[in-house]
């Protein structure tokens, strides 16, 4: 066979893996029956090459057998097999399941010095999670010595990578001093970084290490800070510091505490709460807050009778209706409901 025949070959299994993949999550018995003699003669040419020694088929098998699949059924004994093969024929990705199952004993007898082993090759040849668990392991992992200074080497290559659990981690080093330099700003911009990728975690970290300064920072640090939590994933801690800035008497985080309770973003879904803050960030001069307020007047005129009654006191001096309201709030440039929403979520 040539060798352009069977990257052309190998081609045509790469492209069809995702369909083989489909097929164990959907289950072949839903396909037509041209559908499934097709994935029956992919599953059949991804065979073939695996016979052969090609590492990406070899790992295809792998999970063929880890899961089962159409007429197949689950063999752990095989998978792990083709997974050994696989990872010593080169593929990255096997060598770092093959760590990790070896590691844990995982359908296969543990050892963890095997295990270990297996993930720094993946590591070295540049697979950026098994850098990440390598430094996991290093740091905590059970039956390793532990190694910050190893640790953190393989966590700042995964995190070059933008492994969001590396990324934290590493700033869990930088913060603490351990295995590096103690250096908080980097500990921030890990954890930043980790939030941008998905891991929110992150989150109540930057809250733990930055809430005795935020604390007496200015509202608008806390409304800045605060909407980056509450839009990115994180919004419990965004309404922590919409707290400390309406502590102080800051209308825009009163009314972004009126938009928590409304959408239950945050919080718990709390109409009495909701209507109380907003109707505090109003009386307080929030224009926002004031369109807010006189929708709920105009469909709703008497929806503020059921204000608390610490809040009532407080807007006992205020207009009732809603004319009252949009005038206020058109006179500070709110004159829709988009244009109300914008100003509410811009620092």
């Amino acid at each position: 066979m040539s060798v352009a025949h069977l990257i052309s070959r190998r081609r045509r299994c790469w492209i069809s893996l995702s369909v083989i993949a489909l097929c164990l999550l959907c289950g072949i018995s839903a396909l037509k029956a041209d559908e499934r003699d097709e994935r029956r003669a992919v599953l059949e040419r991804v065979s073939a090459l695996a016979e052969q020694g090609d590492p990406e088929s070899l790992y295809q098998m792998y999970t063929v057998y880890n899961r089962g699949f159409d007429t197949i059924p689950a063999d752990s004994v095989k998978a792990i097999t083709m997974l050994r093969l696989a990872a010593q024929g080169g593929h990255k990705e096997a060598q770092n399941m093959l760590g990790y199952r070896l590691y844990r004993g995982d359908g296969v007898g543990r050892d963890i010095e095997e295990g270990l082993a297996w993930l720094e090759q993946a590591a070295m040849a540049g697979h950026l999670k098994a850098a990440g668990n390598l430094g996991y392991l290093l740091l905590y992992g059970e039956g390793v010595v532990h190694d910050y200074e190893n640790a953190a080497y393989w966590l700042q290559r995964a995190a070059d990578g933008e492994i969001a659990t590396a990324q934290s981690m590493l700033g869990d080093l930088y913060r603490d001093g351990n295995g590096v330099g103690k250096d908080t700003l980097a500990a921030d911009s890990l954890y930043r970084q980790s939030l941008r990728n998905g891991l929110t975690d992150s989150a109540y970290k930057l809250f733990d290490m930055h809430e005795e300064a935020w604390s007496v920072a200015d509202p608008q640090v806390c409304i800045t800070e605060g909407l980056n939590f509450y839009l990115s994933g994180a919004p419990d801690v965004g309404v922590r510091l919409f707290e400390i800035a309406a502590d102080k008497g800051d209308s825009h985080a009163m009314a972004l505490l009126g938009d928590a309770y409304t959408r239950g973003l945050g919080v718990s879904y709390h109409h009495q709460k909701a209507l109380d803050w907003y109707a505090r960030a109003a009386a307080e001069g929030n224009p926002s807050a004031m369109f807010i307020i006189a929708e709920l007047l105009e469909i709703l005129p008497d929806s503020l009778d059921t204000l608390s009654d610490a809040v009532k006191e407080q807007y006992e001096s205020q207009p009732h209706d809603a004319a009252t309201w949009f005038e206020r709030a058109a006179a500070r440039g709110v004159t829709d409901a988009a244009t109300a929403n914008r100003l509410l979520l811009t620092p």
